[in-house]
């Protein structure tokens, strides 16, 4: 029997409307995240790159 408390992993988000568009290096800004991260939530499916240019 394991003892230790189970591991929380706590996210604080803000949805952003569908319609709104920025480019990987904008939103690497806005939500002060690293490059790896934000392509690891794209490799995943959360993100959708959507094309274009930029």
């Amino acid at each position: 029997m394991n003892d230790l408390p189970p591991k929380v992993l706590v996210l604080d988000t803000v949805v952003v409307e569908q319609t709104v568009r920025f480019s990987f290096t904008q939103l690497c800004q806005a939500c002060q995240g690293s490059g790896a991260q934000l392509q690891a939530l794209v490799d995943e499916g959360i993100l959708i790159h959507k094309g274009g240019p930029g």
